[in-house]
């Protein structure tokens, strides 16, 4: 079943919004929602079991994406299920 889910955006995400909305050729900006939260959703599931997510550079080098927020965040979740006692 789908609902409805309604989100307030300040006129920068609008504008985000709608360019990557023009650039992916996309109809609606729910789809451009749906493509954000699927990616973040691999995203986490990368980082919470151990993947690191490159990119190669036009010069054929690797490096390594780095997202801080998630990576701290799994981390602290990492470590309140390890504290938790029985």
């Amino acid at each position: 079943m789908n609902k409805l889910v309604q989100f307030r955006y300040g006129e920068k995400g609008i504008q985000i919004i709608e360019k990557l909305k023009k650039d992916l050729s996309f109809s609606s900006r729910a789809e451009v929602i749906r493509l954000a939260l699927n990616l973040l959703n691999w995203i986490m599931y990368c980082i919470e079991n151990g993947y690191k997510i490159n990119i190669t550079k036009n010069d054929g080098k690797l490096e390594r994406v780095r997202i801080p927020f998630l990576e701290l965040h799994n981390l602290m979740r990492k470590n309140s299920h390890g504290n938790k006692r029985n």
